[in-house]
């Protein structure tokens, strides 16, 4: 179930149709290299949090890429279940092309996003190799949450 402000709460199933909703890059830099960041702002930006924490952690990443949906951040800015399986869909695709492109084999993630999306991209996150997810503290940094290694 997601709430939303000001909608009744929705139930989102995985096998609802993809909407034609999409992500667009605000940063990409980065070399080939063992470790890529993925961030992805979702319910709203997610760029200079990601910047302050990269100057405390002590992992050296070699390609960072921050990426919003198209139409831009917000609570509201997944309107159904069809928008977060489509975005779920396609980050799935694009952490695979930047692990190739940056030949990692090493992938973190941050979200800030709804749950229902965390869950639609965590089915998508096979044959990655080691994913390492982030989540935000209370004093406002980032730690590592859960580690998967994916076929």
């Amino acid at each position: 179930q997601q709430n939303f402000p000001d909608q009744t709460p929705q139930l989102w199933h995985s096998y609802a149709a993809r909407s034609d909703l999409t992500f667009k890059t605000v940063v990409e830099d980065g070399l080939k290299g063992e470790h890529l960041l993925v961030a992805f702002g979702i319910s709203g930006s997610l760029e200079s949090a990601v910047k302050t924490w990269q100057m405390t952690d002590p992992v050296d990443f070699s390609a960072e890429v921050y990426l919003e949906p198209a139409t831009g951040t917000g609570r509201s800015s997944l309107h159904s279940e069809g928008d977060a399986i489509a975005l779920a869909i396609e980050a799935g695709e694009i952490i695979a092309q930047l692990k190739e492109k940056y030949a990692a084999t090493h992938t973190h993630i941050i979200l800030r996003a709804p749950a229902g999306f965390a869950l639609f991209l965590g089915q998508q996150l096979n044959t990655l190799g080691i994913v390492t997810v982030y989540e935000l503290t209370r004093d406002r940094s980032y730690q590592a949450a859960v580690q998967l290694q994916t076929g």
